[in-house]
């Protein structure tokens, strides 16, 4: 994930918070497990010399070169088994959510910075695991100059696909003079219990590349091919990718304003839609937007996509929910053949739930009536000074102010001896939803100077509830995109 991801959950680190009922969870660390890299985050705006980012959610792709090397170099380090431990053709865990995952997990590499030229060396692999026994099931390495960015999952929790980065330097930074990189796609399939509990095979999709992004006006602009948001169809056999589309010669500079959704067959690889537009106000994202997301809805008949656009000078942010049928034409205008689920302004008030700036872009449950999201807000009343949740929300709201968000899941602010809330922080991340969105599965951490910290949770959230999860202790800080169900 992009470190402007990073950096926008890190406001979430100022607000200290306490567990209500959730016992701490139990991480199984993995001994030859490698930690994770310190990746430096991007500079805030303004008067800092580089650029402002244009947010990208799947970092620079991979090398068409090296798509052969890759199906023969990539390899399972370790299949794990268990015994004594539950069936594991069951599919499902606590509450009905799914049991096995793919994420990613650092192999090698770093970042620095060298002059203000970023070198991005950073190489993620592919890790797949049981969270109910706290197994792993396989870890796949990447070759040289590659790395694995963005994970999805079918709804059969047995089919995951990947996206694969080469750099042909080494180097994955997407901005000024990196080099060009180009991106694949890979399908790990699950067959626990059996001889080869998992298999990772290339998806016939063909790779294409993009440059570096560029600035203008201290803002960087995205290179035409560049994927910001992709999603895999819930039987699993449709991917759907987000991307800037080929742009009129001398027009790079308002490539943002240029936006696609295409639609491949994961058996074939051919391209089943297309629909381009050029519309500033539909752009993918702004600066520091995680935005775009996309999301199969309706029995895969349709895509939901979600975007942000930020009317300037007043810095007004709105955001959008598009329903694109799949079921008409090949190929078409994006917006002229979408259709608007939801679009109003966000208010800047984080407390209010899923159609605030801070929790924008929310999850989109399958059946396309509810987004989930995470949020916090100041408590005007009691001991404690703030509250995080996992929320849920109606879509569509009609107006995002006439109705008050549904908690799923609270922490408050910790308190000392006196009663005083103790200073620290927190991180949380909704990670998946169930179709109805009743069900999900999140990760936080409680971070104080007093007491010690509580652990981190991994678990199912479920009416008021929530049941604990054993995954591997690299994944305690996993994030939409990095770790998939």
């Amino acid at each position: 994930m992009s470190t402007t991801e990073e950096r926008a959950r890190a406001a979430m680190r100022a607000i200290a918070f306490t567990v209500q009922d959730a016992p701490p969870l139990r991480l199984e660390p993995a001994a030859d497990e490698l930690r994770s890299p310190v990746r430096a985050p991007r500079r805030a705006r303004g008067g800092s010399g580089r650029p402002r980012h244009w947010w990208s959610w799947a970092a620079p792709l991979t090398a068409a070169a090296v798509v052969v090397a890759l199906a023969i170099t990539l390899v399972a380090v370790r299949d794990i088994k268990s015994d004594g431990a539950p069936d594991p053709t069951t599919t499902t865990g606590p509450g009905g959510a799914p049991r096995y995952y793919a994420a990613l997990t650092p192999f090698s590499g770093s970042v620095q910075f060298t002059g203000g030229v970023e070198k991005n060396t950073v190489q993620d692999g592919i890790v797949v695991g049981d969270s109910v026994t706290g197994e792993r099931i396989a870890k796949f390495a990447p070759p040289a100059h590659t790395t694995f960015q963005r994970v999805m999952a079918a709804a059969d929790d047995r089919t995951f696909v990947v996206l694969a980065v080469t750099s042909p330097t080494g180097s994955f930074a997407q901005f000024g003079k990196g080099a060009r990189l180009t991106g694949s796609w890979y399908e790990v399939k699950l067959a626990p219990g059996t001889a080869q509990p998992a298999r990772l095979t290339a998806l016939p999709v063909k790779p294409w590349s993009w440059a570096p992004e560029h600035s203008v006006n201290d803002y960087s602009i995205p290179s035409p091919g560049e994927v910001f948001a992709t999603a895999l169809s819930q039987d699993g056999q449709e991917l759907a990718v987000a991307d800037i589309p080929p742009v009129p010669a001398g027009d790079l500079n308002t490539a943002q304003n240029w936006q696609e959704v295409k639609v491949f067959s994961v058996a074939t690889g051919q391209l089943l839609h297309d629909w381009p537009e050029h519309d500033p106000s539909a752009a993918f994202g702004d600066t520091d937007w995680r935005v775009p997301s996309l999301t199969w809805i309706d029995g895969d008949r349709a895509l939901a996509l979600v975007t942000a656009h930020t009317v300037l000078p007043a810095g007004q942010q709105t955001g959008t929910v598009r329903r694109v049928d799949v079921t008409g034409p090949a190929n078409g205008d994006l917006m002229a053949d979408s259709t608007v689920i939801w679009s109003g302004a966000l208010t800047p008030n984080s407390g209010y739930g899923c159609y605030a700036m801070d929790s924008w872009p929310p999850l989109i449950s399958a059946d396309g009536k509810t987004v989930n999201c995470t949020n916090y807000a100041e408590l005007k009343t009691g001991p404690s000074r703030w509250m995080a949740s996992f929320d849920t929300d109606p879509l569509p709201p009609g107006t995002a102010a006439g109705f008050k968000p549904r908690f799923d899941y609270k922490v408050t602010s910790p308190l000392d001896q006196k009663g005083k809330p103790l200073a620290g922080g927190a991180d949380m991340s909704l990670l998946w939803a169930s179709p109805s969105g009743d069900t999900l599965i999140g990760v936080w951490h409680y971070i104080a100077s007093r007491p010690p910290a509580t652990g981190v949770h991994f678990g199912v959230i479920s009416h008021g509830k929530f049941t604990p999860l054993r995954l591997l202790s690299s994944l305690a800080t996993a994030q939409p995109g990095q770790i998939a169900w």
